[in-house]
């Protein structure tokens, strides 16, 4: 659960928190052609939780960890001896017609192959298949930090479209009443035709205000919405829980704090840790390349058994032996020796000149077979461009995660200075407002002047309004960054 702390220490930050109270009363009274739907409630959890069950990449980002962890199980199967048993039966008949006796002929055949050594390159394949396992499983979580990211941000933009639509619909009410009120002053010609248009082209502006506001209410529905894998026109509403918009300003950011954010970002990032997992298949690429120069040893055992007693034998023989297989400057040489259990050596040797076949120059990628006639010196350049190209990236993505990170910190700084100023603002605002009101009823000030002095207020909340929320979102982004952001997510 992602929690923000909030305090209030002074009666300041307890009259933002009641007037946003009076704000949503009066929404509930005055626009209820927004709401009147009943839409569904989603908090912030239930945002992010449901954005990642319904996401369709993260399912074939699912596929693709099972797909690696099948080759790395394929590639586990290589360290274990290959046994094949073979079962064959003839049928015998002794004379020309059926009824005569016939008998069967039953041969067994049990053959292991043990790899001894292969010059690593069982060990590389296996390393390799482990890192884009890894890999595909940082992968997965880079996406779910994405789509958390996505649903964080469409989020705030429908409860900060809530709350202006929210303060809109109480300053056109109040602006309504302020015009009913000129109106019949104008009628018992207590204000000029002047006045009275003045605050009609008040009034208008108030209201297009309110209607550009509901169009963006109804836009940041369409984005939840489509984050939710939901109709596009359904009806939303989403909680502020947490996230107050009337607490007090944010501590400064200490540079300790951000030293301790860099450190945690280079420990935790996905897009790093799976950038030095390419380094890892990278440098195994190398070493399988160089490894195709060394031989490969098997042990080889072979039993035989034959008879006409399916579970007998009148015969068998069996042979040990061990085979050797190498590329050679570009000719393929095997060697065998082998004893029987007669004690009957024999041994053979061959070279196959320019003989690239697969099989025998194996495989330097398990993600890009090789399976052109280019060199093992060519092939092993290939390799160490790659490995090369991999640290590269790598270094290169540290610079990018720390830059976007110091990057929202400055934007976290910048947010901090606007909230202050903005709460000051709307202070200021208030009070003004309020005596605004005071000096209208003594008959000091025009219906316009109180005009003014409505929207200036309005405009004050809703700019303190959307620094909070953005504050917030910025703050989700560097705790997700971070590692800070405790949100289960279900791993293959």
């Amino acid at each position: 659960m992602y929690v923000l702390k909030k305090s209030l220490k002074n009666k300041i930050y307890l009259q933002l928190g009641l007037i946003f109270s009076l704000v949503i009363v009066l929404s509930c009274l005055t626009a209820r052609e927004v709401w009147a739907d009943s839409p569904p409630r989603f908090d912030f959890d239930q945002v992010l939780y449901r954005a990642i069950e319904v996401d369709d990449e993260l399912e074939n980002r699912r596929a693709e960890i099972e797909l690696n962890e099948a080759r790395y199980q394929d590639a586990l199967r290589e360290y274990f001896p290959e046994v094949t048993l073979t079962l064959e039966q003839q049928d015998h008949h002794d004379g020309l017609f059926i009824e005569q006796d016939d008998h069967y002929e039953h041969s067994y055949n049990a053959r292991l192959v043990q790899r001894l050594w292969s010059g690593g390159r069982l060990g590389g394949r296996l390393n390799q298949t482990r890192a884009s396992l890894k890999a595909a499983r940082l992968g997965y979580r880079m996406r779910a930090a994405e789509v958390l990211e996505r649903a964080a941000n469409a989020y705030f933009d429908l409860l900060e479209a809530q709350m202006e639509t929210e303060i809109q619909s109480a300053l056109r009410t109040s602006v309504e009443e302020s015009y009913r009120v000129a109106s019949e002053k104008y009628e018992i010609g207590e204000l000029t035709r002047v006045e009275l248009l003045e605050v009609r082209q008040r009034r208008n502006e108030v209201n297009r205000r309110h209607s550009r506001a509901l169009n963006e209410l109804q836009k940041a529905r369409i984005r939840l919405n489509r984050v939710l894998d939901r109709d596009f026109e359904a009806s939303i509403f989403v909680t502020r829980g947490e996230f107050d918009a009337d607490q007090e300003p944010p501590e400064e950011l200490t540079d300790q704090r951000r030293q301790q954010s860099r450190a945690q970002l280079l420990d935790h990032s996905y897009s790093i840790r799976q950038q030095e997992q390419e380094v890892v298949y990278a440098e195994e690429g190398v070493a399988l390349a160089q490894a195709h120069f060394l031989p490969d040893l098997s042990a080889e055992v072979d039993y035989d058994a034959r008879g006409d007693d399916p579970f007998g034998a009148d015969e068998d023989d069996y042979y040990v032996g061990l085979s050797m297989e190498m590329f050679f400057f570009g000719h393929s040489v095997q060697s065998s020796y082998q004893r029987d259990d007669d004690d009957v050596e024999s041994s053979e040797f061959t070279m196959t000149f320019f003989d690239n076949r697969p099989d025998i120059t194996h495989r330097i990628s398990a993600r890009d077979p090789v399976q052109t006639e280019d060199s093992l010196e060519v092939q092993t350049r290939q390799a160490e461009a790659m490995k090369t190209e991999a640290k590269n990236q790598l270094k290169e993505t540290r610079k990018n995660e720390i830059e976007d990170l110091e990057s929202l910190f400055y934007d976290w700084i910048s947010e901090r200075v606007d909230i202050i100023n903005e709460i000051e603002e709307l202070e200021y605002r208030d009070e003004q407002l309020h005596l605004t009101l005071t000096r209208d009823e003594l008959g000091e000030v025009t219906i316009l002047e109180v005009i003014e002095a409505q929207i200036a207020k309005s405009n004050a909340e809703i700019e303190l309004m959307k620094s909070w929320f953005d504050f917030y979102f910025n703050q989700f982004v560097i705790d997700l960054m971070i590692g800070e952001v405790d949100v289960e997510v279900e791993e293959p």
